[in-house]
């Protein structure tokens, strides 16, 4: 939720943790401050945020408490309050490993693999390379190398999904059948964003007794799982052609790779000369995206 993320992040930012801020708000960065709030963003930031001196302390025994006390935060899974708490630690005992240790954990748990690597990587260069302390180094050493084949995994598995978000066209077919009224649908379409895509459509209906030839086009627009389309399509009967509106809305289900959807639709359709009858009904057929948006 870029939302959510952006208002952590300028959280941090008030207590002048200006790193782990910009780490929360990897995503959120990139988005503007909610429209109530954007004109006075930067001088509410300016005005109230805290001005950390990274002063170091020497009370050993309130570095141990409070160590245990993120620690426990982070088993809990209150990952922001363990990780501000280790912010001021690492801020305040800068040449202590362990801080650094249960910081990097605290953000591999809350889904940072790459600021948890930095923190650990911190930890052993104040570690250092003494020999007393080459077993903890050693194991250390080793939760780098796993994180970071995390990290790889991770990215390679959000590029991925990024590629299924954004293919180029579809191929659908489906239809709608009752006692009276039936049709047969199919549509050609070309995305021109990953949430929009415009369709050429065409069909067979059946309505007391008549078969009649439709042809169209479309435009849709695509939310999480809810579509809205809207076009214009013509019908045609034994020679004599009629113009409707046509409206579409309804979950359009994808699978898990993002390359089908089962879409259940309700489908209205009236005519732009009067006259003619008008259509409500519920469709239900199956889209197949291919090809990849460069």
């Amino acid at each position: 939720d870029q939302e959510a993320d952006y208002f952590a992040s300028e959280v941090f930012v008030l207590m002048g943790y200006n790193d782990l801020a910009s780490a929360i708000g990897n995503s959120a960065s990139k988005s503007s401050p909610p429209r109530w709030l954007s004109a006075k963003a930067t001088y509410l930031n300016d005005k109230y945020r805290q001005r950390n001196t990274g002063k170091e302390l020497t009370d050993m025994q309130y570095l141990r408490d409070e160590v245990k006390r993120a620690n426990r935060l982070t088993a809990k899974n209150y990952f922001l309050e363990s990780m501000a708490l280790f912010e001021k630690i690492t801020i305040a005992y800068p040449e202590e490993y362990i801080p650094y240790v249960g910081y990097s954990i605290a953000l591999e748990k809350a889904g940072m693999t790459e600021r948890s690597q930095e923190e650990l990587k911190q930890a052993l260069k104040v570690l250092g390379e003494t020999p007393e302390e080459e077993q903890t180094r050693n194991v250390l050493e080793q939760r780098l190398l796993n994180l970071e084949a995390k990290s790889a995994a991770s990215n390679s598995k959000k590029a991925a999904s990024e590629n299924y978000s954004t293919p180029h066209m579809l191929l659908y077919a489906g239809g709608q059948l009752s006692s009276s009224y039936s049709s047969m649908n199919g549509r050609f379409g070309l995305f021109m964003s990953k949430s929009s895509y415009a369709t050429l459509d065409a069909g067979f209906t059946g309505f007391s007794g008549t078969s009649t030839a439709t042809f169209g086009v479309s435009a849709y627009q695509r939310g999480k799982i809810m579509v809205l389309g809207m076009g214009l399509s013509a019908s045609l009967t034994s020679g004599t052609s009629v113009l409707y509106y046509k409206v579409s809305m309804g979950p359009s289900i994808m699978n898990k790779t993002h390359t089908a959807s089962w879409d259940i639709f309700l489908d209205g359709r009236t005519a732009i000369t009067k006259g003619y009858t008008s259509t409500l009904g519920i469709s239900v057929g199956r889209s197949v995206y291919f090809g990849r948006r460069k």
